[in-house]
């Protein structure tokens, strides 16, 4: 959709000429994209046979390389995430499918007291009273990614070795690339936080653009933002320890703000509602870039 609009709207390709440049530059992103993580990939998930394929590269791939640069290559960690302490009336902050229940527990309660009429409508449907309706749905969201865990191990432990008939027959040396959860088994602990920090930072980032009067309303899309965070957290430990957790969610939070900033003029009047839920990095660089291609060319 990204891709399509850009060509459209930015380089005016209408009819045929649209679906097949952008058909074509799809498949050269979805093919170039694994290539240019899969050396911090292997490192993260420890050679385990698959690489990350994601709109979430650009985050990924600047954690890890200002991790990998502040840490010497990994060789000066500091602390690590996955082992961090806390005191024993906070050692459930460890847990972290209790921590994202908490976490999205104050989300929901902050987005329910923004809009209290809908929040009473939905609970009356339910028949629930609307505080045990926000704690549910916050529990919800935990089990349902908890049970996401469990299927990526499933997946990890299933798909890797079916993939083999096709890196040796088909494609040799090929390796499957694959969505960012199954990198968070990695780092969970880095996951949580990771994401937890990238949601906030976003959040200090619309409020600084709204502070400077800016036209448009940079609005967090708090899924797009978590899994950014999440994924970048878990890369970030693995070079640098807890500050490079603590960095991975800061740089999705600024990469993901700042972009969505410099999109909406681009493409805000046609797909302005997409960057309301997936102001994705993958999806801001590269239509930014067909937009100079497209300035040089006089369009």
């Amino acid at each position: 959709m990204i891709f399509v609009s850009a060509f459209r709207y930015i380089l005016g390709l209408e009819g045929a000429a649209l679906v097949i440049v952008a058909s074509l530059f799809t498949g050269l992103y979805q093919t170039i994209q694994p290539w240019y993580t899969h050396r911090f990939d292997l490192f993260v998930n420890e050679e385990s046979g698959f690489v990350l394929g994601h709109s979430s590269s650009l985050t990924v791939l600047a954690t890890a390389w200002l991790s990998r640069l502040f840490s010497g290559g990994g060789k000066r960690r500091v602390g690590d995430m996955e082992a961090i302490y806390f005191p024993r009336a906070l050692e459930w902050l460890r847990e972290p499918m209790l921590l994202m229940a908490a976490t999205f527990l104050v989300v929901y309660i902050i987005m329910a007291a923004l809009n209290i009429g809908f929040v009473t409508e939905a609970a009356t449907k339910a028949g629930k009273h609307p505080i045990i309706w926000v704690l549910l749905q916050a529990l919800n969201f935990a089990a349902g990614f908890a049970i996401l865990i469990m299927g990526v191990r499933m997946i990890i432990a299933e798909l890797i070795p079916s993939f083999k008939g096709i890196a040796e027959r088909i494609v040799p040396g090929a390796i499957p690339a694959l969505d960012c959860p199954l990198f968070f088994p990695y780092g969970q602990v880095s996951m949580a936080y990771g994401g937890l920090i990238g949601m906030l930072t976003m959040v200090l980032v619309s409020l600084i653009f709204a502070g400077a009067r800016y036209p448009f309303f940079i609005f967090a899309p708090t899924m797009s933002v978590w899994f950014h965070g999440a994924t970048a957290g878990v890369y970030g430990n693995k070079y640098w320890g807890i500050p490079g957790a603590i960095l991975g969610g800061v740089v999705a939070g600024v990469l993901m703000g700042v972009g969505q900033a410099l999109m909406w003029p681009v493409l805000g009047f046609a797909i302005g509602d997409f960057f309301s839920w997936a102001s994705d990095t993958d999806y801001v660089l590269w239509p930014l870039l067909i937009a100079l291609v497209g300035r040089i060319l006089g369009r």
